[in-house]
């Protein structure tokens, strides 16, 4: 098994993204892109239980980027990836992925994920922040 295999490497792993801080002295301000995680939609286990390709992992994970993403002060956006599950002949984990990238917000059929409530909220909440209706 991989790394990322045991329960105890994917809660530090996800317990440490808040001490990630983005420096720029850049005359460009940074933009964050290619967050999140896969999920494969209506796959579903306990938060707690850390399973990849959940819906309720791929929102955890969301939820603690957008934690990490309030902090930085030099960051001016972010693009998530991606916006709609697609083919890809290079994902092979059968009965997962079975050749689909499975990290998008949305499945192939329309059907929106979990994680993508929680990023709809997060820009919400930036638009109420800025004033704008």
């Amino acid at each position: 098994m991989g790394p990322w295999s045991s329960h105890y490497a994917r809660s530090v792993m996800l317990d440490n993204i808040h001490r990630i801080t983005i420096g720029w002295e850049g005359s460009t301000p940074p933009i964050l892109s290619e967050l999140g995680a896969g999920a494969l939609a209506g796959l579903s286990a306990d938060v707690e239980d850390f399973a990849v390709f959940s819906e309720e992992y791929q929102a955890l994970v969301y939820e603690k980027q957008i934690a990490m993403i309030r902090a930085q002060e030099a960051l001016v956006g972010i693009s998530p990836w991606l916006l709609k599950d697609f083919r890809s002949p290079i994902r092979m984990y059968q009965g997962v992925q079975d050749y689909w990238n499975l990290k998008g917000l949305v499945a192939d059929d329309g059907r929106k994920k979990q994680a993508f409530v929680v990023l709809r909220d997060f820009y919400r909440e930036l638009k109420e922040k800025e004033g704008r209706s």
